[in-house]
């Protein structure tokens, strides 16, 4: 092959140095080269805490939370240190290296707090999101500093400095999600994942900030989003860790006096699947008991002495909060809405008042009146939707606790 001429490769490498870098491009080998380096530098800067039982705690619970993240990505491994600093922060270099600052560590004694963080930092890895901030960071220039081997130390540095500024909004909201799954699936709380996020907001003040707190959306709103996907995670993952104890519930269609027929087939048709999710995720014992016509105003009653009769630990009861189907107009302009618009009441036994009280309406759909398959094939999408609301709702623990959940 014929050799360029020296201009053309100082071209070539200028325009090199000014183009962006395709994600993925960098390989395993190359990003554990790159973690290395980073690894060096952090160490450099802030010193390591060795022999302690500070730093055996931070491997064993990383251990744990990491067998999962290497599911996902078999060729890495994970190794977890602790710098020697008081600052509250984490942070996960490519290829694998996760440190813990002291005092973060000691911020979190709780196992549980610290997996979580942990866990989010082995999502950051997992997921590559270390990589892909510095390709899109540093260009081409990253990759010739991997090739020409030269310029270790300053590679290293500059990288550091990238990665200390934070990652973008969206994956720190994939480290979230993805380090909750790996956080439940290690055998820690599912509510961890919240607690730790409010931890750490209620610990900023005056101090600064965390890694994984810098940027948008508002630290409420990844709280809030953690405490909806709590139920989400038992829902899915549930079955992997069966509950001990499962409350036991009566799952129970309320309809009005004067509803029609296909509203309660479609009512009667979402309790079932409710039961058979709950059931499936091994959280709740749910006991399908179709439908129970009863007035509005003593709904709530009739749950509770359902519950109180059957020896129960609650009830949970269904009611649409506007008809599911709606025609307008006549002929062949007619069109037929689907709308399930559901509230669920969660009573223990001889309650007055409802225990969690939820609701829930999934996107109208609209299919001409005449089309009967595509109208039944949107009221099961719907009832899907509805059904798995419901559940997710239903699984948080302050909803399993309200639910009469023992121990």
């Amino acid at each position: 092959m014929a050799r360029l001429p020296r201009p053309v490769i100082l071209l070539l490498s200028t325009l090199a140095l000014c183009a962006p870098l395709r994600a993925g491009l960098i390989g395993t080998d190359q990003e554990k080269k790159i973690g290395r380096q980073v690894a060096a530098e952090l160490e450099k800067q802030y010193g390591l805490v060795r022999r302690d039982a500070m730093v055996e705690k931070v491997r064993t619970v990383g251990a744990k939370v990491a067998a999962f993240a290497k599911e996902d990505r078999p060729k890495v491994d994970y190794e977890f240190n602790v710098l020697a600093d008081k600052e509250i922060n984490a942070v996960a270099c490519p290829g694998g290296y996760i440190y813990a600052f002291r005092g973060l560590v000691k911020k979190m004694p709780e196992d549980d707090l610290l997996a979580a963080v942990l866990a989010h930092e082995c999502a950051h890895v997992s997921q590559r999101h270390s990589m892909e901030t510095l390709e899109r960071a540093l260009g081409f220039s990253l990759l010739l500093g991997l090739v020409t081997g030269g310029g270790q130390s300053d590679l290293g540095n500059v990288a550091l400095g990238v990665l200390m500024r934070g990652y973008s909004r969206d994956q720190e909201a994939e480290a979230d999600r993805i380090g909750h799954t790996y956080l439940f699936k290690a055998g820690y709380d599912v509510s961890a994942m919240t607690r730790m996020l409010q931890r750490l907001q209620e610990g900023t003040g005056g101090e600064s900030i965390p890694n994984f707190l810098r940027t948008h959306p508002s630290t409420e709103t990844r709280i809030e989003a953690a405490t909806r996907r709590e139920g989400e995670v038992l829902l899915d993952l549930g079955s992997q860790r069966p509950a001990a104890d499962p409350p036991h519930l009566a799952i129970i269609y309320q309809p009005t006096d004067n509803e029609g027929t296909s509203q309660t087939e479609i009512g009667e048709a979402l309790v079932r699947q409710l039961s058979d999710m709950l059931n499936a995720c091994a959280q709740f014992r749910a006991e399908y008991l179709g439908a129970r016509s009863v007035g509005e105003s003593a709904r709530v009653g009739e749950l509770a002495k359902i519950a109180a009769d059957q020896g129960l630990d609650g009830a949970v009861g269904l009611a649409f909060a506007e008809p599911p189907l709606s025609t307008k107009g006549t002929g062949r302009d007619a069109r037929t809405t689907v709308k399930l618009s559901l509230t669920m009441n969660v009573v223990g036994p001889n309650a007055t008042q409802p225990e969690l009280t939820y609701s829930t309406s999934a996107k109208p759909q609209e299919r001409d009146a005449d089309e009967q398959k595509r109208i039944d094939a949107a009221v099961q999408s719907e009832t899907t939707e509805v059904a798995r609301a419901l559940a997710i709702a239903l699984l948080r623990p302050a909803a399993v606790q309200g639910a009469g959940a023992k121990g």
